[in-house]
């Protein structure tokens, strides 16, 4: 279905680089889950902010604008 991976920054920061699904899951909010999920899990962890990073003309940067 997808993939969704992150590493930490500078051993300390959650830094998602990678959120990818395949195409017949996308738009059905699945991306959206995925990335609530990710962001719920690293509270629990005990992070206070995440990052990650899109090129200007990437589609995904308004997806995590949202």
């Amino acid at each position: 279905m997808g993939v969704l991976r992150y590493n930490l920054f500078w051993d300390q920061t959650p830094f998602l680089n990678l959120i990818y699904l395949a195409e017949r899951y996308r738009s059905v909010g699945l991306g959206r889950q995925a990335l609530a999920s990710w962001e719920e899990k690293m509270i629990e962890l005990g992070h206070q902010s995440v990052m990650t990073s899109t090129q200007a003309d990437e589609m995904a940067q308004h997806f995590i604008e949202n």
